[in-house]
């Protein structure tokens, strides 16, 4: 595209590609995969109340790879060292495990110090014993309502093609801008979404733009059929030269 930096509409391509040729591999596997990933902060933005300025702050911590890849393994560990000091010198070092999410919840929300394998064998056991028990019925039933970034892409793309569709079709019944067009344009809007507000129906889900459309069509139809057609108005005649 001979462009230098990505634009927010280059993610719906590139995520469904990373999920087919990454994510859903990942997930299907029947061998178990152990994957390690650099640890880097979340920020969020709060308002300053003695500047009014909006100000960055650290407010959490997540591993940096796609965003909805931590919600793929059933365990989910943050490996941090930690350093113990006394009088300016390091007396301890210590290796932390904290269990962000276990889906079997044998050892979800432990923390454990210098880990070893006794450590996570609890949750390795469940794995191998039933391994197509450990995703909760909870877990199945937010997959079916939280949607990925691409399919929130997805539906606003089609949301703007619909409202685009809408007005040029009325548009194009009724092309101008005489008083009695205009009330033709806002009485088709008001029989198909109960209301005259350009801005209220662009709030609408997909779902309801497409029903809403067919009911314009219904409108213009009926509109049409009761309404002679509009004669043009003949060009006036030049008097001729006595």
């Amino acid at each position: 595209m001979r462009r230098t930096r990505l634009e927010f509409h280059d993610w719906g391509i590139i995520k469904p590609a990373w999920k087919a040729a990454f994510s859903d591999p990942f997930v299907r596997d029947p061998d178990h995969i152990l994957m390690t990933g650099r640890a880097g902060y979340e920020y969020e933005s709060e308002r300053n109340a003695e500047t009014g300025k909006r100000e960055l702050y650290k407010s959490g911590v997540k591993m940096k790879v796609e965003g909805e890849t931590a919600y793929e393994p059933d365990v989910l560990v943050l490996m941090e060292r930690l350093q113990e000091m006394d009088g300016g010198s390091l007396t301890r070092v210590v290796r932390q495990a904290m269990i962000l999410k276990d889906r079997s919840a044998v050892i979800d929300g432990k923390t454990f110090e210098n880990p070893t394998y006794a450590d996570f064998a609890p949750v390795i056991d469940v794995m191998l014993d039933a391994p197509a028990t450990v995703e909760t019925a909870a877990e199945r039933d937010a997959g079916t309502l939280v949607q990925t970034e691409e399919e929130q892409y997805a539906r606003k793309q089609r949301r703007k093609v619909l409202l685009e569709e809408i007005e040029g079709y009325l548009t194009s019944v009724w092309p101008s801008q005489t008083a009695a067009q205009k009330k033709h344009k806002a009485d088709a809007l008001s029989w198909a979404f109960g209301t005259r507000s350009w801005t209220a129906i662009a709030m609408r889900s997909p779902e309801e733009l497409a029903t809403g459309f067919t009911a314009v069509q219904g409108f213009v139809q009926m509109a049409m059929a009761a309404q002679p057609a509009e004669r043009p108005q003949e060009a006036p005649t030049e008097k001729a030269d006595a």
